[in-house]
């Protein structure tokens, strides 16, 4: 009796799965940005380019508040256990 592909393919769903489970501590759980404080130049207008100088992002287990150096707060951020800056 022949296996079909799909049931080998999906013996090896897991493989994945268990690498990111063992790699995701050492780059940090992804968190999304919920808040920020930024600076203009003193007028509010939508097309004047936002300095950033505080991001709050939810993790998976935790709020961490970045103070970037660049002034961005990119949307999506892996960030390690108590990395508050």
């Amino acid at each position: 009796m022949k296996r079909s592909a799909l049931l080998w393919l999906s013996f090896f769903l897991w493989v994945p799965l268990l690498a990111i489970a063992f790699l995701l501590p050492s780059f940090g759980s992804p968190a999304v940005v919920t808040s920020y404080t930024w600076r203009d130049n003193g007028t509010y207008d939508p097309h004047v380019p936002r300095y950033y100088t505080r991001c709050t992002y939810r993790s998976l287990s935790e709020w961490n508040t970045i103070y970037p150096t660049n002034g961005r707060c990119p949307f999506f951020r892996l960030v390690s256990p108590g990395a508050d800056q």
